[in-house]
């Protein structure tokens, strides 16, 4: 007894089966991106470990951010990007760089200008602390300069901000409870700016 098969297929099965193919491609993707991303964000922190460990064998706490860029994206530093990025971590240009260094800036960690200066804030604390005898000794004049200096960089919104967290450091040694005061102030104004700009400075001394 003969038989035949039936060569057809039913339009919903085709949908369906289109729909799960297409979800399981979709979930692939993600899945790719995601750990693409996951690749790159660990890459990007190694980068910047590595980052802190050439400008602590520096002999100097002020370098080139031109010549630290170099210095990175150098093929004699291939093998230590692969150890702190897992893999051949480069930036892609001097702005990505740029930016890498304005975010360890904002940890703390060093003291970018915009330009070409780069210091190291560990090793320039350390200096600072074996040349106790070269320190300044301020009277009461130049300590109402600073402070003076820090009341006018704050109120004057064409400073940029970063210009003036150095100065408010060095005000907040000399009178903490003046400069604090302000801040605290300042933080809980009703225009956002103003909030925004203290808070950015606050960041300077915690």
């Amino acid at each position: 007894m003969g038989f035949t098969l039936k060569n057809e297929i039913d339009l919903g099965h085709l949908l369906t089966l289109i729909t799960v193919c297409g979800g399981i491609i979709a979930w692939a993707i993600t899945q790719y991106k995601s750990r693409k991303r996951e690749i790159i964000d660990y890459a990007h922190g190694g980068a910047i470990r590595l980052l802190l460990r050439i400008l602590r064998n520096s002999e100097d706490n002020v370098v080139s951010s031109h010549k630290l860029y170099e210095l990175y994206q150098s093929p004699e530093n291939k093998r230590l990007r692969k150890e702190y990025c897992k893999i051949n971590f480069r930036f892609k240009d001097y702005p990505q760089f740029e930016a890498a260094l304005y975010g360890i800036e904002e940890e703390g960690k060093i003291r970018y200008d915009g330009n070409d200066t780069v210091v190291y804030k560990q090793r320039e604390k350390i200096q600072s602390d074996m040349e106790t005898t070269s320190k300044m000794q301020l009277n009461d004049t130049d300590k109402q300069n600073i402070l003076k200096t820090f009341y006018d960089g704050f109120e004057n919104n064409k400073i940029d901000v970063w210009n003036i967290r150095e100065i408010t450091r060095i005000a907040n040694k000399i009178n903490p409870n003046a400069v604090q005061r302000l801040l605290r102030e300042k933080s809980t104004s009703d225009n956002w700016e103003i909030r925004s700009r203290t808070i950015k400075i606050i960041d300077e001394i915690i």
